[in-house]
């Protein structure tokens, strides 16, 4: 039926009607490419395979450039139907001609953030906050958030955690030897609700804008709600795959309604000063 509608329509508006199917194919197109080339290089870097992830990066930095032209296209193709471009979805997203990060991340990589930031403490039963270092690759004013790295603590308690400094040092030469950077900063909140940053998360994250690191965090509660900020750094979020709603765009918050984590090979013994991926954790 809605064929026979689309052939009976005057030949300009069916053209106008299927270009407009094409922008939202693309669209969704653009968003799943998005989360499988994150969950493959994701794949690579836990397996260490050193082709794999150069393969994968190189797909992904093409699908970066990709999506950055796409706005030209969409503006193209209104101009060509002879209507005004549509405004974004919100208002609170910082404007175009504005410098401004992009993070893009999958929900995948939440669920196994999630799964190793709210586990219990081993032999103890103890449910302390814990820390995560974040890492990915950059192509313009996007970068990913796909390789979680743990590091030591100094402290940890129901109710804090902190890096140790001399451990968190060495991963920060170790990614800039690698032509990488910290790109974010993971750790829970014991409670349940949206979770809010702390007088000291505040710090923490002046200490990360003035030290020069393209920094950002997240907060995690028991029950799912993740919270991204940062002080003076401008930026967006964008989670590609499915198991994550987003509650407010303005504040960054959303919540992980699928907690299933993907599988990913077991790891060997660390060597030397590499980098330790994030080990198997049993979560909640």
């Amino acid at each position: 039926m809605l064929r026979i509608q689309f052939l009976i329509l005057p030949a300009h508006q069916r053209w106008q009607q299927r270009a407009e199917w094409e922008l939202q194919r693309l669209e969704a197109a653009k968003r799943e490419g998005i989360a499988r080339r994150l969950a493959l290089l994701k794949r690579a870097l836990q397996a260490g395979s050193v082709p794999d992830v150069i393969h994968h990066q190189m797909e992904l930095e093409r699908l970066c450039q990709t999506v950055e032209r796409m706005p030209a296209l969409q503006r193209q193709v209104y101009q060509a139907l002879g209507e005004p471009e549509p405004p974004p979805a919100s208002t609170s997203e910082p404007k175009a001609n504005q410098a401004f990060d992009l993070y893009w991340i999958s929900s995948a990589t939440l669920a196994e953030a999630y799964r190793f930031l709210t586990q219990c403490l081993p032999a103890t039963g103890q449910e302390p906050e814990w820390m995560l270092a974040v890492t990915g690759i950059r192509n313009g004013r996007i970068r990913t958030l796909e390789h979680l790295i743990e590091v030591k603590l100094a402290s940890q308690s129901a109710g804090h955690a902190s890096f140790d400094l001399q451990d968190f040092t060495r991963i920060a030469v170790t990614l800039h030897e690698h032509g990488q950077a910290l790109h974010a900063i993971f750790h829970s909140h014991r409670f349940a609700g949206p979770p809010h940053p702390s007088g000291i998360d505040d710090r923490l994250q002046r200490l990360l804008e003035e030290g020069g690191y393209p920094a950002i965090q997240a907060i995690f509660s028991e029950d799912g709600y993740i919270r991204f900020f940062a002080r003076q750094r401008r930026f967006a979020i964008q989670v590609h795959g499915k198991g994550v709603i987003c509650l407010d765009r303005a504040r960054r918050l959303y919540r992980l309604v699928h907690f299933g984590t993907l599988p990913h090979p077991t790891l060997g013994e660390e060597r030397g000063d590499a980098v330790r991926p994030l080990p198997a954790c049993a979560g909640r």
